[in-house]
């Protein structure tokens, strides 16, 4: 059974959100999926919605009975008898819930209020005959081209054998492509282009990165991966937000129907259903067999640069330790603290330190005062034997 404190979830929530935030479901599943809705009624079905996504059905939910009012209450209790057995509890100043979740009662409710949304979206829409969506009549937008010139790549090209056990070809332009899918990994790619065209360069870069991905997560995002890899390779280029794919050329659409239909095939071929797409960024092997006192020096590296960039001194922020390979405590001062009040600091890092590993991600903490004459000479606490 888990046991939850409804009021310290929420509080937790809005207190530790900027420190906290991306660490603060690492021992819970389920708190990868609920966040606080806009009223404490919805932050509650969020919840359920979430344990119930994370297979935990064994449930003890207590509140603080002053905190809510006695609708609150019924209304919660509505919800449960539709898809649990559950008993109420008062005691002291606490009302608890103890609930098992029934899955199937709890799939069936959803069912019915994605059928009733539906209903009540259809009536509100304003339908239009069409919808007129850009889509580039070349085949390579030549302000991309710049871009994938200055990428460097691995090279796929095989002559033959592209035909393999476990494999998918497919074709563009008279290139035959070959995806090699096991466990629903990719976990091979070759091509038989030989030549050193512009289209062979694009086909390396999707490659590498669709090597070793979900096929699901490879379907879904490579092509987005794609685009943006090749735009931020050219300073011409908008660099903010996601743009489709087909704005930059032919090729990046037949590119994605072409690892859409991997995906089909696979799936009909080993009788597979994918649920909800919860691939992530993984570490890679590099960084994982790095040895710590290299890993923060280089992103201390890349934290200097920006702290010069800034005009603050070299020790107002430092990397100190590393956790689970990702998780990098990062010390600050007071002078840091001031310049992210007026511009996001802790963003540029993270983002630039991504060049390392794509799973890095920032924690904060404020460096605390080193003056041992100020410390000596500050009120201090006596403990009385």
């Amino acid at each position: 059974m888990i046991r939850i404190d409804f009021d310290e979830l929420i509080n937790n929530y809005d207190t530790n959100l900027l420190d906290n935030l991306r660490g603060f479901g690492k021992n819970q599943e389920y708190l990868k999926y609920w966040v606080p809705g806009t009223s404490t009624q919805k932050s509650f079905q969020n919840l359920i919605d979430a344990l119930a996504e994370a297979q935990y059905l064994d449930i003890m939910l207590s509140f603080d009975y002053n905190s809510y009012e006695v609708h609150f209450f019924n209304k919660a209790e509505m919800l449960l008898e539709k898809i649990s057995i559950f008993q109420k509890e008062r005691e002291n100043n606490f009302i608890k819930f103890r609930i098992k979740l029934d899955i199937n009662l709890y799939r069936q409710k959803q069912n019915e209020n994605f059928s009733i949304t539906n209903k009540e979206i259809e009536q509100k829409t304003d339908y239009k005959d069409r919808i007129l969506v850009f889509k580039s009549k070349e085949k390579l937008e030549p302000i991309y081209k710049y871009g994938i010139e200055q990428i460097s790549t691995s090279d796929y090209y095989i002559e033959k054998n592209l035909d393999k056990k476990n494999s998918f070809i497919k074709e563009i332009e008279g290139i035959k492509l070959s995806f090699t899918i096991e466990n629903k990994n990719i976990i091979n790619l070759a091509h038989n282009c030989k030549e050193d065209t512009i289209l062979k360069k694009l086909i390396n870069i999707f490659f590498d990165i669709c090597i070793n991905q979900n096929i699901q997560e490879a379907a879904n995002h490579s092509l987005i991966y794609l685009e943006e890899k090749i735009r931020l390779n050219n300073n011409r280029l908008i660099k903010k937000g996601i743009i489709l794919p087909s704005h930059a050329g032919t090729y990046f659409d037949d590119l994605n129907i072409i690892i859409r239909q991997v995906f089909d095939e696979y799936k009909n071929q080993e009788l597979i259903e994918f649920g909800i797409n919860k691939n992530y960024f993984k570490k890679s092997y590099h960084w994982i067999n790095l040895e710590e006192n290299k890993k923060i020096t280089k992103i201390n590296e890349i934290i200097f640069e920006i702290l010069n960039n800034n005009n603050l001194n070299s020790n107002a922020a430092s990397a100190r330790s590393i956790e689970s390979n990702f998780r990098i405590n990062l010390e600050i001062d007071k002078s840091f603290k001031l310049l992210q009040e007026k511009k996001n600091l802790l963003l540029e890092i993270e983002r630039k330190i991504k060049v390392l590993d794509e799973t890095l991600e920032i924690f904060i903490e404020e460096s605390l005062d080193k003056n041992k004459l100020r410390i000596k000479n500050s009120p201090q606490t006596k403990l009385l034997n």
